[in-house]
């Protein structure tokens, strides 16, 4: 190959790698030049881009945890210290549409208050996730669908914090993460710190 031609082929590899971060030239065949780092990243500072709170994800976590779980465990209180509120309960979910309220409402009360107290140690959250996504997905369904936005908004925030528990884990600050329940829960911060560091 002629040295004009061997820089026209360079420098169309080149405006192909600046185009297209590098991966069409590389599938192309082109071997032994290292990648342009033409990535956003490579030019906008770390700082700037707020990467340093990924440090505490972690604590992120731990507050999404104990708000998500307090709020659950003292919506339920009223109806475990007392009889008539429970009753109040079984004739809501009746008259909503339930079938078996009698069964249903204590069932309901129960499960919401252990998912928030295991949220709150961080105790098998993945599942304590889930408990409160399928709980409250139900909740619109059957309470809040003709209602606006607005009137869903707590029931779907809820839907989707347990989702992102269930997905996520709890996090380093957890039970889950103490006794090696989630390995996920347990690296993750320490993997991405050292991302960070890198």
């Amino acid at each position: 190959m002629c040295f004009g031609a061997w820089i026209e082929q360079e420098a169309i590899f080149t405006i192909v790698e600046v185009a297209t971060s590098g991966w069409i030239a590389r599938a192309c065949g082109r071997k032994g030049v290292p990648p342009m780092r033409t990535d956003v990243v490579q030019i906008i500072p770390r700082w700037a881009l707020l990467e340093p709170l990924s440090h505490l994800e972690h604590v992120a976590m731990l507050g999404l945890r104990l708000g998500t779980g307090g709020f659950l465990v003292h919506g339920v209180w009223d109806n475990l210290t007392s009889n008539a509120r429970m009753a109040e309960f079984g004739e809501f979910m009746r008259a909503s549409g339930f079938v078996a309220p009698e069964i249903l409402a204590p069932f309901s009360v129960y499960t919401q208050f252990a998912a928030g107290l295991l949220l709150i140690l961080g105790l098998l959250t993945r599942w304590a996730g889930l408990v409160v996504t399928s709980t409250f997905l139900t909740a619109l369904w059957v309470v809040h669908w003709e209602q606006s936005f607005r009137e869903w908004w707590p029931a779907l925030a809820l839907v989707l914090i347990g989702f992102l528990v269930a997905c996520r884990g709890a996090g380093r600050l957890s039970l889950d993460a103490l006794f090696g329940l989630d390995a996920n829960s347990l690296n993750a911060g320490s993997r991405r710190f050292e991302r960070g560091g890198a």
